[in-house]
């Protein structure tokens, strides 16, 4: 078994590009998200990350699951991926 799982499923199954991690996919989402347009606070809650504002965090709600769609289609990584068609 490998000490670093992802890291060893990487080498293996995707690349042996020892530049490219697991995390190159977020930084890839973030700015791809980020380029199109997309608010901030949206791309965080994507992210899976927390909102800072208290106004937001505090009053506001989560984003509904069509904006979020709407904001991941903006990601192309040159696959389909089918069940998304159905919810876009």
């Amino acid at each position: 078994m490998w000490p670093f799982p992802l890291r060893g499923f990487n080498r293996e199954y995707v690349t042996a590009d020892k530049a490219k991690v697991f995390h190159s996919l977020r930084h890839n989402e973030t700015e791809t998200l980020k380029q199109a347009g997309t608010q901030e606070v949206v791309i965080a809650e994507i992210m899976g990350h927390a909102n800072d504002s208290m106004t937001m965090s505090r009053y506001g709600k989560r984003y509904q699951p069509k904006v979020l769609l709407d904001a991941l289609g903006h990601l192309n990584y040159g696959i389909e991926i089918p069940a998304w068609k159905v919810l876009l």
